[in-house]
């Protein structure tokens, strides 16, 4: 999943208001952990998923099915 369709599916789930809404995109914007391949001389890289180091992905898997909640998590930790 490209930054762009990551943002676009938050912005769809979204329900709180457009200030945590821009915070949020912003935190994901900003996150190496989401995506710690972006800056690669100004392009975006790549990440290749293979069966030796999916496992690498685990603590990134999404419990349940309430994005919202875990961005709201998220949020909230990042603010400490």
């Amino acid at each position: 999943m490209e930054l762009t369709e990551l943002k676009n599916r938050i912005v769809q789930v979204f329900s709180g208001s457009q200030t945590e809404l821009a915070r949020i995109l912003e935190i994901v914007e900003k996150d190496r952990a989401v995506f710690p391949f972006r800056g690669n001389k100004g392009n975006e890289g790549q990440m290749h998923i293979k069966q030796d180091n999916i496992r690498q992905l685990d603590p990134f898997l999404l419990n349940g099915d309430n994005l919202e909640e875990v961005i709201r998590k998220a949020a909230k930790r990042a603010s400490l």
